[in-house]
């Protein structure tokens, strides 16, 4: 299973897996609820809602990592640069890092 990429941070990775975890739970239930309910589509299955569930969490997971990456990246670029966020010359810098992935 998903275990955090390539930060190796267990805990990271525990808490991705508990969010997925969760989805498919959280849908597992709503399923259930809607089936009894006689509000789910003739055809739909169970497998299949719980399964893309879980792959809408997986890529909220990756996404979130991607933008703390890119954070990260960023504010060593910023430092590098010894500029503060608020400064004129931050936010040049900082659209001189963005001009890069343009």
């Amino acid at each position: 299973m998903f275990t955090g990429g390539q930060s190796g941070n267990t805990h990271e990775g525990n808490s991705q897996n508990a969010f997925i975890g969760m989805a498919m739970g959280q849908a597992s239930k709503l399923f259930d609820q809607q089936s009894a309910s006689g509000n789910v589509a003739s055809g739909a299955s169970k497998e299949n809602v719980i399964q893309h569930a879980a792959e809408s969490a997986l890529k909220m997971c990756v996404v979130s990592i991607f933008i703390g990456a890119m954070a990260d990246q960023i504010f060593r670029y910023m430092q590098s640069q010894g500029s503060s966020g608020g400064s004129s010359a931050g936010m040049s810098g900082l659209m001189g890092l963005a001009s890069k992935f343009m």
